[in-house]
């Protein structure tokens, strides 16, 4: 991948018995390549409903146990434009509450239920792993969507709450006074002309 000789890498890692074992994280990072004429952004949205998805639901099972994706790009815009646009494939609204005018979550049109399965599965458009491991891809399968971290800092609730924000309050300017009202003398106000 590097272009190096297997004798030039050196894997350097710890001894078993340095090791504590707490738990554990997976981590995939997926590029995209901006020829191949696909969204970029439409690309990371399936990527994000799937993999969220194909986590385990039962930590019994010993698998890929999980309950929470990490999404990062390069810029503000972008992941502006990416949580809104993750909320309205998940079928919620722009406060993250389900949207009652909508269909629901778009994985529920990867469902082994929907029309024209085999087709969808020879396209890699059906997700029958979510299924099999117990997701539900229809109207009770969509998911919760947290706050980019950039729009949480100033709001006391978690990020993965559903409740609306607090009003947010203005920033008032200091005022800054010149002349004599400055040094603590009286203002006066001018007398209107009779």
């Amino acid at each position: 991948m590097t272009g190096l000789a297997d004798h030039e890498v050196a894997s350097i890692t710890p001894s078993p018995r340095d090791l504590i074992s707490e738990g554990m994280e997976y981590l995939l990072a997926l590029r995209g390549d901006p020829a191949s004429g696909a969204s970029l952004l439409s690309t990371t949205i399936q990527a994000s409903m799937l993999v969220r998805r194909v986590l385990d639901q039962d930590p019994a099972e010993r698998g890929a146990f999980g309950s929470r994706l990490f999404v990062f790009t390069d810029d503000l815009d972008v992941t502006n434009r990416l949580y809104f646009d993750l909320l309205d494939a998940e079928g919620r609204d722009s406060w993250g509450r389900p949207n009652l005018r909508g269909n629901g979550s778009l994985a529920a049109l990867r469902a082994s239920t929907a029309p024209d399965h085999a087709e969808r599965q020879a396209l890699g458009q059906a997700w029958d792993m979510s299924e099999a491991i117990g997701h539900h891809l229809d109207a009770r399968g969509s998911l919760r969507i947290g706050e980019p971290a950039h729009k949480t800092q100033a709001w006391p609730a978690p990020a993965m709450s559903s409740s609306r924000p607090p009003p947010r309050r203005r920033l008032q300017r200091p005022r800054c006074r010149r002349g004599p009202a400055a040094q603590g003398s009286p203002r006066r106000r001018p007398v209107p002309p009779a």
